[in-house]
């Protein structure tokens, strides 16, 4: 999904549990991942993302502007520790009735547009629809379901890329916030 400019804040915490892939690999080991973001300050969020096949991701997040209806975050996502490789990438939201709107641009090899809406639905639930541009782009929509338990939802989520010949992609993201 893309990176949005919201930060979690100072003392928060979310952890998640999630698999990622697609239709041809849906069965193995390598898309299953653990990940967590904690918030240092109002401003700045670090994480990872880790699948079972040991490889990690370092993330980090620092929202230098905010006003009442709108945001401007920059950072580096899928941070590499053994290669090094990562993306960095500079998103803003703005906030309108009942949605908000995300647009900005991540580079790793070459740079990739990104724009995407989010929106209230019933129960408070959330949907959203994204697009990444570029090679290897595709174009998500998704569902955030609440839980009962306070802090706790599950997200699914599918993309379809830009090239056609690939497979349908997939998310499910069990996730719980807490603050410290």
């Amino acid at each position: 999904m893309i990176p949005i400019a919201d930060t979690v804040g100072p003392g928060e915490c979310l952890f998640g549990v999630y698999s990622a892939g697609n239709k041809w690999d849906i069965a193995k080991r390598g898309n299953l991942w653990h990940c967590a973001t904690i918030g240092l300050t109002d401003r700045i969020e670090i994480g990872y993302d880790n699948n079972l096949n040991a490889t990690t991701y370092g993330n980090v997040k620092f929202r230098f502007a905010q006003g009442k209806n709108y945001a401007i975050s920059a950072g580096v996502m899928n941070f590499d520790f053994r290669t090094g490789l990562n993306a960095v990438y500079v998103v803003g939201r703005y906030d309108m009735p009942n949605m908000r709107l995300h647009a900005g641009v991540y580079r790793d090899t070459v740079e990739h547009p990104m724009i995407g809406v989010d929106f209230a639905m019933k129960n408070g639930w959330t949907g959203m629809v994204e697009h990444f541009g570029g090679p290897n782009g595709s174009t998500w929509a998704g569902v955030f379901i609440p839980l009962p338990m306070k802090g706790l939802g599950l997200t699914f989520s599918a993309g379809l890329p830009t090239d056609h010949h690939q497979p349908w992609q997939h998310t499910i993201n069990l996730s719980y916030g807490i603050r410290l």
